[in-house]
């Protein structure tokens, strides 16, 4: 196929789209949320019950709570998301 006289560029993102590493990428948010997380409670590591426990009281605050501010990062540039 192609787009005034070129090759179409959506059939590169077909391809690139077809050859991501969706598993990498999602481990590589699941890390770094990881690591913000636990630098936002002043730790340098944490358990998975800690992490479920910080993440669950912060849900509670923001129930009860106008003046939560919710601290968001810019995403990262990607092709696409897994989430």
């Amino acid at each position: 196929m192609h787009w005034i006289g070129l090759e179409d560029p959506y059939a590169a993102h077909e391809a690139l789209t077809e050859s991501a590493d969706t598993t990498a990428t999602a481990l590589d948010d699941l890390l770094s949320g990881w690591l913000e997380l636990c630098k936002d409670n002043g730790a340098t590591a944490c358990t998975a019950w800690q992490a479920v426990a910080w993440l669950d009281e912060d849900n509670q605050y923001r129930s009860v709570s106008s003046r939560h501010v919710l601290h968001t990062r810019p995403p990262k540039t990607r092709s696409f998301s897994v989430w």
